[in-house]
């Protein structure tokens, strides 16, 4: 499964703009916009997020445009019960990840999906690789981000 690089993308100050409904928030740190210094790290900015600043940002990530990648995943859906029932397995799970790498977090609902029963133990098989190879990547990332903001804290304190 794909993980996206970290990054800031389209969000931004301008992305409110996008979503009138949804301001960001008023205490943003300046190192967030689009002059950030190349060696600001996401820990240190989210440190400085209050809760209801990360969740206005959660907000925002929230609304951003789906259409084409639910068109993507309907498609990809389709297909896979196709193959269920044509009794192609490996073609089905094969759909079925592509479907988890765009939407992983729909990709749970998967193993309740009617037309997908026949196939469900592969189902649940590969919903538990695809959940063990995430989280392995992400503690690897928390692990370098740990040190990388331990080197950070190291940095400042022999200089200061």
């Amino acid at each position: 499964m794909e993980v996206p690089a970290a990054g800031m993308g389209s969000l931004g100050p301008e992305r409110a703009l996008a979503n009138p409904g949804v301001a960001p928030p008023a205490n943003l740190p300046a190192t967030m916009g689009r002059n950030a210094p190349v060696g600001d790290s996401v820990a240190a900015l989210l440190g400085e997020l209050s809760q209801s600043d990360l969740t206005r940002l959660l907000a925002i990530l929230e609304t951003l445009p789906r259409s084409a990648d639910d068109a993507r995943l309907g498609e990809l859906l389709r297909a896979a019960a196709d193959a269920a029932a044509a009794q192609n397995s490996g073609r089905a799970l094969d759909l079925l990840r592509q479907f988890a790498s765009l939407d992983p977090a729909r990709a749970e609902t998967l193993v309740s999906a009617p037309a997908l029963q026949s196939i469900r133990p592969g189902v649940e098989e590969l919903l538990g690789q695809l959940t063990a190879a995430a989280r392995l990547h992400a503690e690897g990332r928390i692990e370098e981000a740990a040190q990388k903001v331990e080197t950070a804290t190291v940095k400042e304190a022999s200089a200061g």
